[in-house]
This record gives structure tokens, sequence and C-alpha cells, in this order.
């Protein structure tokens, strides 16, 4: 309906104008990596681009960006560049056009609009799967509300992340390919792998489902990008990112935002083992922080560790695509949601915003398991993520990283929902239509 899409617009327009009004974007660290690396490209500095880290993981970046970011008086922190080099080839041609005010500026604004974009697809591919009973704008209205008062949404749109874009590309895809048009389902779900690489999964889910259309578009669209990015950037540069990447694979870093799986072990056995690094931000403000030292927590996995990681990521790959194999005639739409989620718990590194994708499906579990219990469902599932609760959960405890272990907590029940209507075969219902006990029954 017409009047349902003007309603869209005013949610997400709204969505914006609060984001826009709440948010600096002159303090946006991770949009600033992007910034800096192409400053560093611009100049030739090629062995600077890429943070210093060897061992594992710290979010730091070099002594030359510090010095760099000191230089011109700022005192925010400043993350490290850990995307493909063609992003900062391009950012190195941006640095020449344009300030990173400007260009953060303007991705302030564009971020919300993409949020909310892929809320509304999100709607649109639980529509094409038989979700009936929920309106368009209530639907984005939900899910924008979860985003923006949590740490999932509300950290992303802060730093102006780039995996906004990712998460918006990730939806474009599997809605375009639900709606029949998988090259250009395809051609989006490569671009978000040529970002951040995880996209390559849901590609195998779709040659498990048998969509080859989609997964050949993945494959020469995202391998398009990949051979430009050597041709613009050469090799070597190559050589050293996917050395980051390994250093990441080989490291676990905690924080109250990374609610990774591995994270969460280290969490609660492995203290003693972390090591403290300082921050960026420590060396740029020390006296505004009056002498305390900020930082994070990180540690190399052991050997066995390491070991034990990678089977797991690969029997979560495995089962998935089995999942998805075997459920191909039916294509249920919980599959999805239920992917996006594990997917991201098994990663490294899975910051709140990672969870942008699979937190897009929120709203669908009124569908599957009605009105009240759904409600309560999402509100154990969101309500511990608000952004107000951290300074609470921070207090709780001297050791443990609380937040980080109840944002895990929270998405994993999250995932645990999904693999349970999954399993179950459920099938979402019109609101208006009462669901049955069985129907809205979740096992204790």
């Amino acid at each position: 309906m017409k009047s349902d899409f003007l309603w869209v617009v005013l949610v997400i327009s709204i969505a914006t104008i609060i984001s826009v009004t709440t948010f600096n974007p002159d303090v946006a660290a991770d949009f600033q990596a992007l910034w800096v690396a192409g400053e560093f490209y611009q100049a030739g500095a090629f062995d600077q681009i890429y943070p210093p880290d060897t061992e594992y993981f710290t979010s730091k970046p070099s002594p030359e960006w510090i010095a760099h970011i000191a230089a011109q008086g700022q005192t925010t922190p400043v993350y490290s560049y850990i995307y493909p080099p063609i992003w900062a080839a391009l950012f190195a041609k941006l640095t020449t056009l344009t300030t990173f005010h400007t260009l953060s500026t303007i991705a302030g604004v564009i971020n919300p609009i993409l949020m909310g974009g892929m809320a509304f697809l999100a709607w649109r591919f639980c529509c094409l799967a038989g979700m009936k009973g929920i309106r368009a704008p209530v639907y984005v209205a939900l899910v924008m509300i979860i985003l923006m008062t949590t740490t999932l949404g509300t950290i992303g749109l802060f730093q102006n992340q780039v995996q906004i874009l990712v998460s918006f590309l990730i939806l474009l895809g599997l809605e375009r390919e639900r709606a029949n048009a998988p090259i250009i389902g395809g051609f989006a779900m490569g671009l978000a792998a040529a970002i951040k690489l995880y996209p390559v999964f849901f590609a195998i889910f779709w040659l498990a489902q048998g969509k080859n259309r989609a997964a050949a578009s993945f494959i020469i669209g995202g391998g398009a990008i990949g051979l430009l990015s050597i041709f613009i950037s050469g090799w070597p540069l190559h050589e050293v990112f996917l050395e980051q990447i390994r250093v990441i694979s080989n490291g676990v870093f905690l924080n109250k935002t990374n609610y990774a799986l591995e994270t969460s072990i280290a969490n609660v056995f492995f203290q003693e083992q972390l090591v403290f690094s300082t921050s960026a931000a420590s060396e740029l403000d020390a006296d505004a922080l009056n002498g305390i030292q900020i930082g994070q927590l990180a540690m190399a996995k052991p050997a066995i560790w390491m070991i034990l990681s990678q089977l797991v990521i690969l029997l979560s790959a495995i089962t998935l695509a089995l999942v998805a194999y075997k459920t191909r005639d039916r294509n249920p739409l919980a599959l999805w949601p239920f992917a996006l989620t594990l997917v991201s718990l098994m990663s490294p590194l899975a910051w709140g915003y990672h969870f942008l994708p699979a937190a897009s499906f929120a709203p669908a579990i009124l569908a599957f398991l009605g009105f009240r219990v759904g409600l309560r469902t999402l509100a154990i599932c969101f309500i511990p993520l608000a952004m107000g609760l951290l300074p609470t959960y921070e207090g709780l405890s001297n050791s443990m990283n609380v937040p980080q272990l109840v944002g895990f907590s929270c998405l994993a029940t999250y995932c645990a929902v999904w693999a349970y209507l999954l399993a179950k075969d459920r099938h979402p219902v019109a609101l208006t239509q009462k669901a049955s006990a069985k129907d809205s029954a979740i096992p204790a």
C-alpha cells in the first residue's frame, strides 16, 4: 500500500533525525580508520596502513597513525584498519576531494537510512516467506526501536560503522534472491563479502539450497572486486591483509561489545591469561584521563584452542549447509536469522553491530509465536542489551566483563529461538490468528 510506504519513510526519517542530532561525526573512530588508511595510502606509506599486531589483535593502530592524529590536535580514539586494500585506495582518492568531517557527516545521514532500509528489506523477505499480519511501518519501527536503543545499533551509528552498509547489502542479497532476482542478490552479497569477508558463508548456504544463479553471481561479482583490488593495490598489500585476518583468528579480544563465543570463554575461564594493552585514546588524551590508563584485554589462543576454534567454525558451517540442503524444498524463513546469528557468534570478532542483519528479523518472532509470547521473547533477548544498562553491568564485577556476558547470553538465546523454530518446522501465522498452545510454547 502506498500509505504504508509513506509511513515507512516517515519512520526512517524520524530515526535519521534522531541519529544525526545525537551522534558527532567527528568522533566516528571506526569510520576514521578508513580515512586515515586512505591518507597513508595516498602518501605511499603502504607499510603503515595495517596495524602492527603480529601475535593477536589489539585494535590499536601503528605509532605513526597515533602521531599523525595527535599532530592534528585530535584527542578522541582512532582504531586500526582491517579491511581489504581496495577500500584504502578508494579513500585515498576521497582524501584529495573532500574532508573527513564532510564525508563522515554524509555517512552519518546515510547510515540510519540504510538501517531503516535493511529493516524494510527484512520485512519484504519475511512476507515473501509467508509472514502476514505485520504491516511494513510497524515492522520497521520495531526494528529501529530495538537497534537504536541497544548496543546493536547505537554503537554502529556512533562510529559510522561500515558494517551498517554490509548489513544492508546482506539483506538486499537475501531479499532479491527470495524475490526471484538472484543476479542482483548474488552481486549484492558479493559486494558485502568484498568489504567484510564473512558473507561468503551465505553464498555457501545458497549453493546448498541449489540457488546456483545467486551463488554464481556472488562468485562473479565478489571475484571481480577482488581481482580489481589486486590490480589496483598489488598482491603484497593483500598478503599483509590476509596476515591480519590470520592474526585476528589466532587471538581473543575482550571488550564489552564483542559478543563472540570465544570471547565469552576467555572472559569466564582465562582472565589471568588476558594481557592488557593501552589504547590509542590513552596516548592521545592522557591529561583528560587523569593518568588512568584505558585499553583492551587480549590474548593469543593456545595451539589446542586454535585447532578447536577452527573445527567449531567448520562444523558450524557444515551443519548450517546441511540444514540448508535438507530444507531446500521448504526454504524456511527461520533458516536465515538462525544462520546470521550463529555465524556472528562463531566469529573471533562479533561486535554488537555484526548482529544487525539477524536482529532485522526480530519482529517476525511475533508472527511465529503470537503477540504475547513473541513480545516476551523479544524482551528477554533485547532489553538487557539497552545502552542505559551498561553502567549497571560494569559495577557488578571487578573481574569478569559482565556487559560482554550479558550480550552473548542474549544473542545466544535469540539464536536458540530461531533454531527451535527451524527444528520444529514452524511457520509464521497472522497476528490476528490465535496461536495454538503448541505454536506458542518455547521449552524452558
